[in-house]
């Protein structure tokens, strides 16, 4: 065996173990893992933004957070009532789980700072689009090139 045959056979093995440590660590996400992870977007999402869109909240989020009811309607609206222009069409948001339990903790006063976070980026990109009149995309864009990041 040359040296260059053992490069080449040292490669391969790499590349194997390699995929074979990738492919374990995606089987490590199945069962109960990726169930629950489904069930969190395709049923705990919408029953959550259903349940989100059927109670009045408004007054009850502002007193708890200190902003505006006028700054909370426009979030709520934005989030969970009004079409936009996305990229696929137009169409509402798809449910977030994510945006479901801080709307939740926002709605029981038990919210972190993250949640505040989500109510700043979501008015300000409903305030961005609304005054320029512009799609998803572009609106989101300028929210997070303002400095007004949310991280779940």
């Amino acid at each position: 065996m040359t040296f260059i045959d053992f490069i080449i056979l040292t490669i391969i093995l790499i590349i194997i173990l390699f995929g074979i440590r990738k492919l374990q660590s995606i089987s490590s996400f199945t069962g109960g893992k990726l169930d629950e992870y489904l069930n969190r977007w395709e049923v705990y999402a919408p029953k959550s933004y259903q349940k989100i869109r059927e109670i009045d909240d408004v007054q009850t989020i502002a007193k708890n957070t200190g902003f505006s009811q006028k700054k909370i309607t426009t979030v709520k609206e934005h989030i969970f009532f009004k079409e936009h222009q996305l990229d696929d069409g137009i169409r509402l948001f798809d449910p977030d789980p994510d945006i479901a339990d801080a709307w939740f903790r926002l709605q029981e006063g038990d919210y972190n700072e993250q949640d505040i976070r989500l109510l700043e980026h979501e008015y300000f990109e409903a305030r961005f689009e609304g005054i320029f009149k512009t799609d998803y995309r572009t609106a989101h864009n300028a929210t997070i090139e303002s400095g007004r990041t949310w991280t779940p």
